[in-house]
This record gives structure tokens, sequence and C-alpha cells, in this order.
């Protein structure tokens, strides 16, 4: 597991949000795979890759996404701090990215 690889995973992650295009995305899932997300209150569990897309497609149009950084946390998971937003008011956030044996994504957090 590496840092560019979770580094081109969190990218695509991004951009397929900002696009609403997914199908890309959702080939970097493994099966099975779980979603953990917290996003203005709300808290989210996904495991099948419709619901992912759908929970992905109502983020609102118009965001912007920056990866500032990943982070290798040495147990097998990678974190990347991201700043999202739209126009100039972007909070920062991060992504908890498990990779399983065959460099898919395994688990993602959404904070």
């Amino acid at each position: 597991m590496s840092v560019e690889i979770v580094k081109e995973y969190a990218e695509t992650l991004a951009a397929s949000i900002q696009k609403k295009s997914f199908d890309q995305l959702l080939e970097l899932f493994a099966d099975p795979f779980e979603v953990d997300a917290s996003i203005m209150g709300n808290s989210y569990q996904i495991s099948e890759k419709e619901k992912l897309a759908k929970f992905l497609g109502n983020i609102p149009a118009g965001i912007q996404i920056s990866i500032n950084k990943i982070l290798d946390n040495e147990d097998g998971t990678f974190t990347a701090k991201v700043a999202m937003g739209i126009g100039f008011m972007k909070m920062p956030g991060k992504w908890s990215i498990n990779l399983d044996d065959k460099q898919l994504i395994k688990k993602l957090i959404i904070r």
C-alpha cells in the first residue's frame, strides 16, 4: 500500500464528486466495502455501490475539493487532508482510507 495509490484514489473521489460521474470511482471499491460519513451533523453508513453513488451525487453541485496532504498512519490506513467548499469558503476535512490486499478501498471514512 502506498501513499501514491491513495493520493490517486483521493483525487479520483474528489473529481467524481465534482463531475457527478461515479463509474470510475466505484471500480476502486472492494466487495464488500464500508463507507462511514459524517457530513453537516448527519451520519451515514453505506455498503452498496448504488447507494454510494446516490449519496455522493447528493453533494451540492459546485463544490470544490482540494487534496492537501496524504498521511500514512502506519497501521494500514491512510488519511487524506482535504478542503471542501463552494467559492472561497472551504472547510477542512479528512478522508480515512483503508485498502485491502488487492489495493481496493475496503473502508472509507469521511469527516
